[in-house]
């Protein structure tokens, strides 16, 4: 098992990235990579680990590319509108652009009133009490009579 270039490791890296994205499992690019570059487990864990942060960063890449795209396109818009005087829709632009930059989050009314009622009456007393102590996260084994 010998050396290889810096150039080497990086086309090795990115078979294993397209073996990655193929979904192909690790034991399976262990062998390829036995058998193809005739290096071991732990070489080829790093490749598979390298490979991984290089998907990483693609991902990340291509997501702030798209979201450049939308808020440049968004500001373009925002320009033309205030251009023609649409102030109400350069504030609507406006909150688009915040939403894209995680500036801004739609308010949720959480204390809505929801009628919950649940039959009971078909539980015995002491099934009663073990589901109300379970809920109460009361240890549903314990006797309080047991020294």
């Amino acid at each position: 098992m010998g050396r290889c270039t810096k150039a080497q490791a990086n086309k090795r890296v990115a078979v294993v990235m397209r073996m990655l994205l193929r979904e192909t499992p690790r034991a399976e690019i262990v062998q390829y990579a036995s058998e193809k570059w005739d290096i071991g487990e732990r070489q080829t864990d790093s490749y598979i680990r390298k490979a991984t942060e290089q998907i990483k960063k693609d991902i990340e890449r291509k997501r702030k590319s798209g979201v450049d795209y939308r808020l440049a396109k968004r500001n373009h818009l925002f320009q033309s509108a205030f251009n023609k005087g649409r102030l109400g829709l350069c504030f609507e632009i406006e909150k688009d652009i915040a939403k894209l930059e995680g500036l801004y989050v739609e308010k949720v009314d959480v204390n809505q009133n929801t009628n919950l009622s649940l039959d009971l009456g078909h539980l015995e007393d002491e099934e009663l009490d073990d589901k109300i102590n379970m809920l109460s996260g009361g240890d549903d084994d314990s006797d309080s009579d047991t020294d």
